[in-house]
């Protein structure tokens, strides 16, 4: 709109000193055509790049929100099969990586005894210990429900064992607190490492993964199983 009201002035007064006796500038009326010609190009330039520059963003904005879940504000699912991609067409498949799938147990009891909004805070909970104990380049991802995952790489088991261990008793020796009641949980993980050379190495980590969690589950949940 401002560059459209320039160069209208612009004309407009041109138009007057071309046609009327109330300005008689000779040739400066096609001289300031000229020039409010350019100062609308230079304006539409700057509202385009600032448009450009919005677009952009809102774009960039809506494919985080696209990979991040809601709640916890970590991966989803979408994330991690676009990381997949990336990491397959990469050098970086030659580096060892391990799925840590994890369930917290009895979480419907959590739910059913204490409310939605209890549950919604304890994967919260589980969700802040995740990235408080993993490393930048670490993947974190709610994987469904109560359900999380974490793809960490590690050139030894016994590091992602550790790992495991350490989420699995911090996350045992702090209960969540509500309205002054103590909501005690724990978690059962499964871990699995990805090898690159089987046919869909994601989904064979996972199952083995899934295999090892329901392995912690029967032997009596909060434990460490690796497959």
């Amino acid at each position: 709109m401002l560059a459209w009201s320039v160069f209208v002035a612009g004309l407009l007064l041109s138009l007057l000193s071309a046609s009327t006796s109330v300005f008689n500038w000779g040739m400066n009326p096609l001289l300031l055509t000229q020039m409010a010609s350019l100062l609308e190009s230079f304006t539409l330039l700057l509202a385009l790049s600032e448009k450009v520059r919005i677009l952009q963003y809102r774009y960039e904005q809506a494919e985080r929100e696209s990979q991040h879940d809601a709640l916890t504000g970590i991966g989803n699912r979408r994330l991690l099969e676009r990381w997949f991609k990336r990491w397959s067409n990469s050098d970086d498949s030659r580096q060892r990586l391990w799925v840590i799938l994890i369930d917290i147990d009895n979480f419907k009891e959590v739910n059913d005894i204490h409310g939605h909004r209890a549950g919604d805070q304890v994967l919260q909970q589980l969700a802040d210990m995740m990235t408080q104990l993993s490393r930048p380049q670490d993947i974190l991802v709610r994987y469904g429900g109560e359900e999380f995952l974490l793809l960490a790489e590690s050139p030894e088991p016994k590091y992602v064992v550790a790992l495991a261990e350490r989420l699995r008793q911090r996350f045992a020796r702090t209960p969540h607190t509500l309205n002054d009641i103590q909501i005690p949980h724990t978690i059962s993980l499964g871990i699995s490492e990805l090898q690159p050379d089987e046919d869909k190495p994601l989904e064979q980590a996972l199952m083995r993964a899934d295999k090892a969690l329901y392995q912690a589950k029967d032997a009596g949940k909060n434990r460490v199983v690796m497959n």
